[in-house]
């Protein structure tokens, strides 16, 4: 059966690359059959249908490069006696203009912290964020091809400017967004 239990991969996406994923499609069972495989081999098992490779093909990554920590978040090297596989590959195309392959998550995290793609799409997100704190509701998957009007475009991008040039600092994020006309409206 297919499986769409990667719930928390699907929040991270969301909250740090601005990048939304929706749920999974009516009548999908949310649990990976256990087929006596790792967890890597049960929803690889359970995706096989082409229609769930789409989705997860973006989404898994996250959840894979994670693989050395079980669910108690305790780090291990095998499961099932089996040694874990952390790794894969973000695709171009998601919130960056390069695909990142890795091995495991520590070979991944400082990459997509050094990401200028990742860095824009965290700054989209508090931007968005931010507007519906000041009970103003944005434009859908705000992003650089998809804002709502001029004002709207040129706020976001004075927050993303500002982000960038302090270093990525996350303290400026506030500033910048204070000081811009979607804020002040």
């Amino acid at each position: 059966m297919p499986s769409c239990e990667n719930r928390p991969c699907r929040v991270a996406m969301t909250a740090l690359l601005h990048y939304d994923i929706l749920g999974p499609p009516a009548g999908i069972i949310l649990e990976s059959p256990d087929i006596g495989g790792t967890r890597r081999q049960n929803l690889d098992a359970a995706i096989a249908e082409p229609n769930c490779r789409g989705c997860h093909e973006f989404l898994d990554p996250f959840g894979l490069a994670l693989e050395h920590f079980d669910a108690l978040g305790e780090y291990r090297t095998t499961e099932r006696e089996q040694p874990v596989d952390a790794s894969g590959t973000l695709r171009y195309g998601l919130a960056w203009t390069e695909e990142h392959s890795f091995e495991a998550w520590a070979d991944l995290a400082p990459r997509l912290a050094e990401s200028c793609d990742v860095a824009v799409a965290f700054a989209l997100g508090y931007y968005a964020f931010a507007q519906r704190l000041a009970g103003q509701e944005p434009a859908p998957n705000i992003s650089d091809d998809n804002l709502r009007d001029d004002l709207e475009e040129e706020d976001a991008r004075r927050v993303v400017r500002t982000f960038m040039l302090e270093r990525r600092h996350i303290a400026s994020l506030p500033v910048a967004m204070a000081q811009s006309e979607a804020y002040l409206r």
